[in-house]
């Protein structure tokens, strides 16, 4: 058999992997709840849900996306102040690397959140998510139109 055809048929195994784990992953963070109600914790009134502090230490990452199609995991670090740092592994479209990555959120009190990374060119790119859970995990997706990415990231400690 050619080094073509092996290629191509690597390529569409790839992509129907990674389809079928999108579809596993969207099924599975849709059949809990999204948001629940929580007492205050320290330094948040009684009248809001979230603040910058609410996310805060080490996060597990898992991310995964169709276009480009790629995953990765890692430790995300918010710092409870509005920055935060991501320590990571990915493979895209066959290719591992690892790197770090860094930018800002900000945190309404209803606990929708909006993650920023300053890029090497100088650009955006930007994430909504929502905090649940009273923190133990944040659930984004990016807001870039030609992208499709997801992520769910829960609390190590």
């Amino acid at each position: 058999m050619n080094k073509a055809k092996v290629f191509g048929r690597i390529a569409g195994l790839s992509t129907v992997l990674a389809t079928l784990i999108l579809v596993v992953f969207f099924v599975l963070t849709m059949t809990r709840p999204s948001v629940q109600a929580r007492a205050a914790a320290d330094g948040e009134s009684a009248t809001t849900g979230c603040t910058l502090a609410t996310i805060k230490g080490n996060y597990g990452s898992l991310g995964i996306g169709l276009s480009p199609v790629f995953s990765h995991t890692g430790i995300f670090t918010p710092n409870g102040a509005g920055q935060w740092v991501y320590n990571y592994t990915q493979n895209m479209g066959g290719v591992i690397s690892s790197g770090t990555e860094s930018g800002t959120y900000t945190l309404s009190s209803s606990c929708a959140a909006t993650f920023t990374i300053t890029s090497f060119d100088g650009g955006n790119l930007t994430y909504a998510g929502v905090v649940v859970t009273t923190g133990a995990e944040i659930d984004l997706m990016t807001t870039i139109p030609s992208q499709i990415q997801s992520w769910v990231v829960k609390k190590i400690n």
